[in-house]
């Protein structure tokens, strides 16, 4: 009589909780993602001021924007972002060239193109929301990453032996 009633109880449970997981999945839906840096919106990122945004970002761009400020060669390159920005609304921005690796990337920067030198050619990098607050020079590497190969000859004395194809 016990097992009945614990598998009544059981069955009755399980269909209650049923019935409350149909209702929340009829109610809550979620819909896309969208994209935004630490809780702020795209759209109202790009309009935001440098001194509105200083707060979200890591400890390391307050300092360096609080404390130093930014140079003529990096508000220059801020101007040319404006200009190219402003240029031509219905199509994308031209790409803009630059030498300065350590430029914090600003919100107004995001949705535009921008080729970083590496020390050797210009990579293309496309700001996104999440690389707000980041340096340019994260996004173009200055070195080639090593990937160490199979043995070759003259790679090391023993391969002297190996065989030619």
């Amino acid at each position: 009589m016990r097992s009945l009633l614990k598998q009544f109880n059981l069955n009755s449970y399980i269909s209650f909780l049923e019935g409350t997981m149909a209702d929340q999945t009829k109610t809550r839906r979620r819909g896309l993602a969208q994209p935004n840096f630490r809780g702020v919106e795209v759209e109202k990122l790009v309009t935001m001021k440098i001194t509105d945004i200083l707060p979200k970002l890591n400890a390391r761009c307050r300092r360096r924007i609080g404390k130093h400020g930014l140079s003529m060669k990096h508000l220059r390159f801020v101007n040319k972002l404006r200009l190219r920005r402003t240029a031509q609304p219905s199509q994308k921005p031209k790409i803009v060239r630059t030498h300065l690796r350590d430029m914090i990337i600003f919100p107004e920067m995001v949705g535009m193109t921008v080729s970083v030198y590496n020390g050797r050619q210009f990579i293309p990098v496309e700001i996104k929301p999440p690389m707000v607050g980041r340096a340019l020079r994260e996004y173009s590497m200055s070195y080639k990453i090593v990937s160490h190969g199979k043995v070759g000859i003259g790679a090391t004395r023993s391969s002297k032996f190996v065989p030619l194809r």
